[in-house]
């Protein structure tokens, strides 16, 4: 019985996460059949196409915000995969301790967590000196509501992203608040 299941795509590889319970199996079979187009036999590859992706996210920074672990580390091994440095933190107060130590390139942050929300901790960012409060910042959130996004957006988050994350939406957003 699976806790979690979730499914991302990007370009032509996909990602497919299956987390059993505790000391449960994780019997599954996967069957896939592709077009023989897609190893690409007699295509010319520009390997500049190919890595110009990874190389997106390449030496930032980046701290992960989400009280779910599961969300975090798919997160960090996205990000890792593109080259960026991870930091992790289960909570708003962990990430602030964070932001006040050292430099952050960019934040990604749930908005339902416990204890503080991701709005007070980007309200709280914000205080902080200019070199620390700057830091672009995106709302990750499970609600369509527009209530939500327009709260993160008013308190101080410059986009608002739906769980869940669509990964090449993600990346293209880091790379356009950092440009």
């Amino acid at each position: 019985m699976f806790h979690r299941y979730q499914f991302y795509k990007r370009g032509l590889t996909s990602l497919l996460v299956l987390i059993a319970e505790h000391n449960q199996g994780l019997p599954f079979e996967f069957n896939a059949n592709f077009p023989e187009s897609i190893f690409l036999k007699d295509a010319a590859v520009n390997l500049d196409q190919i890595t110009s992706s990874a190389r997106s996210l390449y030496n930032l920074r980046i701290l992960v915000v989400d009280d779910n672990a599961d969300d975090r580390d798919l997160l960090a091994l996205l990000f890792e995969q593109e080259g960026a440095e991870v930091i992790l933190a289960a909570s708003a107060n962990e990430a602030f301790n964070w932001c006040q130590r050292i430099k952050i390139d960019v934040l990604v942050s749930d908005i339902c967590m416990p204890e503080e929300d991701g709005y007070t901790l980007i309200q709280r960012v914000r205080l902080l000196p200019q070199s620390q409060g700057q830091i672009p910042a995106i709302a990750l959130s499970s609600s369509l509501s527009e209530t939500y996004r327009e709260q993160a957006f008013r308190a101080g988050f410059q986009r608002y992203l739906f769980k869940p994350i669509d990964v090449e939406e993600l990346i293209a957003t880091i790379t356009q608040l950092l440009n």
